[in-house]
């Protein structure tokens, strides 16, 4: 008995070691932000309990930590799977990590659910993120397809394991902050983007690292000063060849052990000199804000502004100031974007911020983008765009092309039948800019027929009006709610995965295609050309065909009234006079009469694929000719 008393006892102390070694060295790992370490070790243990769904959501957060997207999101699925939880971070990381990599309707699915729970449970907090977030998707989808007239060039691409913190002009030289994952270490230098060759830059910085660089007139310069934890503070010295000397602290901030002051940027107005940085103190609405204070001799700040009106509840960081065209530009999360964080510019008249936009791609990506900057004429960032892991910044420039070619002045098209129409005429010369979004005409076969699907007697449903006020994008979205129930309704006829596919790739193709093509009519418009669509309906057999016409004229309908609010108006006017309307509204007769025409017979009727294929309208074609 006394043996066994014993044996119990060493257990225990054996166990609580353990369990004590365990939870030091985890805490080390998270202190550290070792999220590798963290990975593995979840990773072992979810692999021997395989029931613990706990393991699986470490495992799952430090995936998405170390930016491993797809493996995250199969692994935050699979925890869905197997029980749709109320955890509401769950729904927000998974949502992040499909946005990311540009799975944006996945990304959306994930944060209505997680907005359906936090509403059940009152949270207000993440109510808020949830509707941000689908508002920025819907932007997202918008503005995906358009793109800036900026040719892009990777200039200065590190090993993989090499990672770029930030990244600044100085002179005709690139500061930039570094470090290698694997030893572990840390490099500041100066790199030449012209010789791709880069020169150690030393100082005397027991157990820190110096990053941001900004330089004043007086060849004097600003950084960072960070320790292991991130925690920085903003320091002034000077820089020689290759080594930093002469560095001291700036005064007049509340330095803490929690509170950070980073990414300085050196700017004058009126004479006087000033630093934009970041700090996530007493006055930032949330994470990392901007501020600007006034300099005194050199080594103090006399006050602190927060820029209230570009900072959010998010991470608002790299300012940099074009002081030639008072524009400020920063990087955000929390704004209408692509993914991560986006490059904005905002007016800075005055020290005020206002009118503020995002820069659009190629310069923003779906991934993190920031310490954008601007010297003679080439716009430079860092960003882990394009890499397979998603994890190391690289360093990019972007360079406007204005040459001169010569493009056609009209092009004519018609795609009906699956045959295509092409008339020319005479001949202009454009810059490359209007190329860029001309050309797109030659493609727009490619869109056609576009195929708008709606649901069972939608709009304005057992109407006999031929009319509607509805929008056709309201539709659209209300469609895409009803996936669940088509899925209950449909168990016996199409399997999960048709379903599946109809709602996420069907449906939004139309919706997408539509909108790329509003796009191009937008920008095409100003050049006096008119649009002549072509526009056919359908509707599955349920009704009668007259009242299957009239439906179809409501559907037709609520497509005018969305181009009509398109982008706040801008092609309303233009309605009748350069966008014209041909209608072709068919009903039963053009449906497929294997469709189930039994109204009682709602699964097939109503539910199954083959009659929802049919609840459609198509644009069928365009001509485009000089007005």
């Amino acid at each position: 008995m006394y043996r066994l008393f014993l044996t119990t006892v060493l257990l225990f102390i054996i166990n609580t070691e353990i369990y004590s070694q365990n939870s030091y060295q985890i805490n080390y790992w998270k202190k550290n932000n070792a999220y590798s370490d963290l990975k593995e070790y979840y990773q072992l243990k979810y692999e021997k309990d395989t029931t613990k769904l706990m393991y699986l959501k470490q495992l799952a957060i430090y995936e998405y930590k170390n930016r491993e997207y797809e493996k995250c999101i199969q692994h935050f699925n699979k925890i869905l799977q197997y029980n749709k939880t109320k955890d509401l971070e769950i729904y927000q990381l998974n949502g992040n990590a499909n946005k990311f990599i540009q799975h944006y309707f996945e990304a959306k699915e994930q944060y209505k659910e997680g907005l359906i729970y936090s509403k059940k449970t009152k949270n207000r907090s993440f109510i808020t993120i949830f509707n941000r977030e689908i508002e920025s998707i819907d932007w997202a989808l918008k503005n995906i397809e358009i793109k800036n007239h900026y040719h892009e060039t990777q200039i200065h691409k590190f090993e993989k394991n090499y990672s770029i913190y930030n990244s600044n002009w100085m002179d005709s030289m690139i500061f930039l902050t570094r470090f290698e994952e694997k030893p572990y270490s840390i490099y500041t230098e100066l790199f030449n983007p012209l010789t791709n060759e880069s020169t150690i830059v030393k100082y005397q910085l027991k157990n820190k690292r110096i990053g941001n660089l900004t330089k004043t007139n007086k060849n004097r310069i600003y950084f960072s000063i960070c320790d292991s934890l991130n925690v920085c503070e903003i320091g002034l010295g000077d820089l020689t060849k290759d080594s930093i000397i002469n560095i001291k602290i700036i005064k007049g901030l509340n330095y803490n052990d929690s509170t950070t002051y980073t990414m300085p940027f050196y700017f004058t107005h009126e004479e006087k000199p000033y630093l934009l940085y970041c700090s996530n103190n007493e006055n930032s609405k949330g994470g990392l804000d901007i501020f600007f204070g006034q300099l005194f001799n050199e080594d103090s700040i006399t006050f602190q502004q927060n820029l209230s009106i570009i900072n959010t509840i998010t991470d608002d960081v790299s300012p940099y100031l074009d002081e030639k065209t008072q524009t400020l530009y920063f990087s955000n999360s929390w704004m209408n974007g692509f993914g991560g964080l986006d490059i904005f510019k905002s007016n800075f008249i005055n020290l005020n911020c206002s009118k503020i936009e995002n820069l659009g791609r190629p310069l923003n990506s779906s991934y993190n983008d920031l310490y954008f900057n601007i010297k003679d004429s080439i716009y430079t960032l860092t960003s882990n765009r394009k890499n397979d892991r998603h994890c190391c910044n690289q360093y990019y420039h972007f360079t406007e092309n204005d040459s001169k070619i010569r493009l056609l002045d009209s092009i004519s098209l018609l795609s009906i039948d699956n045959k295509k129409i092409f008339t020319k005429s005479k001949v202009k010369e454009i810059s490359t800019t209007e190329l860029a979004d001309s050309l797109k005409i030659k493609f727009l076969d490619k869109l056609f027929p576009i195929k708008l699907y709606f649901h069972n007697d939608i709009p304005n449903p057992k109407s006999n009006d031929t009319i509607t006020n509805t929008e056709y994008e309201l539709t659209y979205y209300e469609y895409l709610d009803l996936k669940d129930e088509y899925h209950t309704n449909n168990k016996e006829i199409n399997t999960k995965e048709e379903i599946n596919d109809f709602f996420t790739e069907d449906i939004p193709k139309g919706y997408n295609d539509l909108n790329e093509l509003l796009k191009i009519i937008t920008r095409e418009i100003h050049h006096d050309i008119k649009f002549k669509i072509q526009i056919k309906g359908f509707a599955s057999p349920l009704a009668s065909n007259s009242y299957n016409l009239k439906l179809s004229k409501r559907r037709i309908n609520s497509i005018i009234n969305y181009i009509h609010k398109y982008e706040n108006g801008i092609l309303s006017k233009k309605i009748g006079s350069q966008i014209i309307f041909e209608f072709i509204p068919f009903g039963e007769e053009k449906a497929n009469k294997k469709v189930n025409d039994n109204p009682k017979n709602k699964k097939k009727s109503i539910y199954s694929i083959e009659a929802a294929s049919e609840r459609k309208i198509e644009l069928v074609g365009i001509i485009i000719s000089e007005k």
